[in-house]
């Protein structure tokens, strides 16, 4: 994250501080716990800018980032009534599918464009197959059926958030999240 063209990867994927400025407003969704990519990010940015650049992390252990474990409901129902220690598992183990790199250490210009690269690991083969799995099971049934589901209720979420209305998102979200039966498995 500190290679001199990190900044023109984030302004050819319209993240800029002209497009802040302007209006643009710019939230970051990270699996990290700490915050440690998105406080870099912010530092690229004045601090007029940083107010209209948030970010949420998946599981947060920084008070500093909510936690958007909604997320995480299809790993476990339980997932946004659970305290971030009872679930960094689940996310240690995500972090550790195959990778056709690690982590982005520099940024290149290629064919006109900068790319993340990484220097350092991955498994490309192992990534390919798990990335092919996960394919197959997209096109499932099952999986199409849940899709759709998950699709609608962003619809609904989204237009809710048109209609700027705080007391229906409020109890949208209250209807819409409540825990599991007592008695279900905890998975």
């Amino acid at each position: 994250m500190n290679d001199e063209h990190f900044i023109n990867y984030l302004g050819q994927e319209g993240i800029s501080e002209e497009s802040i400025k302007n209006g643009k407003k710019i939230l970051f969704v990270d699996t990290g716990f700490k915050g440690s990519i998105p406080k870099k990010i912010d530092s690229l940015f004045s601090p007029e800018s940083q107010k209209n650049i948030q970010t949420h992390l998946i599981l947060s252990e920084n008070s500093s980032f909510p936690s958007s474990k909604t997320f995480l409901r299809h790993l476990s129902s339980w997932a946004p009534f659970l305290k971030p220690k009872d679930i960094h598992g689940k996310i240690i183990a995500l972090e550790h599918l195959p990778h056709t790199m690690e982590r982005s250490d520099q940024f290149k210009k290629i064919n006109g464009k900068y790319q993340p690269l990484s220097v350092t690991g991955g498994n490309p083969v192992d990534s390919l197959k798990y990335q092919q799995d996960l394919l197959s099971f997209a096109k499932s049934e099952n999986s199409s059926i849940e899709f759709n589901k998950q699709r609608g209720l962003w619809k609904q979420i989204y237009q809710l958030h048109k209609e700027n209305n705080k007391e229906k998102i409020v109890s949208f979200f209250k209807n819409s999240c409540q825990p599991p039966k007592v008695g279900h498995i905890l998975t």
